[in-house]
């Protein structure tokens, strides 16, 4: 049984609460909840934010990835958390927390100017990726899951983020390319695809020809994109756990298509993150924990195969 199985349960009943009230409470059928509980089945990602939220614990708490969770407690005036959990994310720069700021007030085109401005005046581009936005997109993470901040600010935080990342596209320099092809994607039934539009950039600041592909590719048509574009690496992004056999069973078919030049392929994403040995079970090239070792690795993969 999941760990999410049993962690549902018990706080279910630390809640003293029946399947059928929780159904009620949450708009699910009381089956599917029996049939989460005995890990028959394995909810959606909105639905994971719903019991996160619903039981005040983190989706971390849910997956078993931490060993407790925290009870968040809300006053009228006030909340009070605690942030163990999370400190690499609350170590902002004054800029990412500016940044943050703004987004998070609605204001998209002072934080567009924000990053543009700080561009101009010599900040490197991938230092603006990786303190600013990736930072503050963790920190917003945590801020919903503690419920400071609600669901429609993290999207919007997030879709924001994306244009403003096609901005930041605009202002880099030309780079020289390296004679090297990247396909990636996220795989089917994944919402969030932020995280490997960030890795395909830095690819491409790294002289690589990307081809970044969005989410639900169906299989023949990347086999065909593969052969077209000439890809050398295959970048597989993964959020939910639950998607690891579609990625597992999509490099089954790519390994088996005969294709004149097989691609290495790279997986990332949260889905990995927690146990870094799961590329190897599904017979990945390599696991990449962020962008810059995805470009390190990937540019590893190439030299040793031309060796």
């Amino acid at each position: 049984m999941s760990t999410f199985a049993i962690r549902l349960k018990e706080l279910r009943n630390k809640k003293n609460i029946l399947q059928k009230e929780l159904s009620k409470d949450l708009g699910v059928s009381q089956t599917t909840i029996s049939n989460y509980e005995k890990g028959i089945r394995f909810p959606d990602e909105d639905t994971l934010k719903k019991f996160a939220n619903y039981f005040s614990v983190s989706l971390d708490y849910l997956f078993g990835y931490v060993p407790e969770y925290e009870v968040y407690l809300k006053s009228t005036d006030e909340q009070t958390v605690n942030t163990s959990l999370y400190k690499d994310s609350m170590e902002l720069t004054p800029l990412a927390r500016q940044y943050m700021q703004y987004l998070l007030e609605g204001e998209k085109s002072k934080a567009t100017i924000l990053l543009l401005e700080a561009i101009r005046k010599g900040e490197a581009i991938k230092s603006i990726y990786l303190n600013i936005l990736e930072r503050t997109l963790k920190e917003v993470g945590r801020l919903w899951e503690t419920n400071r901040i609600d669901i429609t600010h993290e999207h919007y935080f997030s879709e924001a983020t994306k244009e403003i990342m096609a901005y930041i596209n605009i202002a880099k320099p030309v780079q020289e390319k390296n004679g090297h092809t990247l396909i990636s994607f996220s795989i089917g039934g994944e919402h969030h695809n932020i995280g490997i539009r960030m890795v395909t950039d830095f690819m491409e600041m790294d002289g690589w020809d990307t081809y970044f592909l969005g989410t639900n590719v169906p299989s023949q048509c990347l086999i065909k994109a593969i052969e077209y574009y000439n890809a050398d690496i295959i970048l597989i992004s993964a959020t939910m756990y639950y998607n690891l056999d579609s990625v597992s069973n999509l490099i089954d078919t790519i390994r088996s298509s005969h294709l004149i030049k097989t691609p290495k392929i790279l997986v990332g994403g949260l889905a990995f993150n927690y146990d870094r040995t799961l590329w190897k079970k599904i017979k990945a090239d390599g696991y990449s924990y962020n962008a810059t070792d995805c470009v390190e690795l990937a540019n590893e993969l190439i030299q040793n195969s031309n060796k």
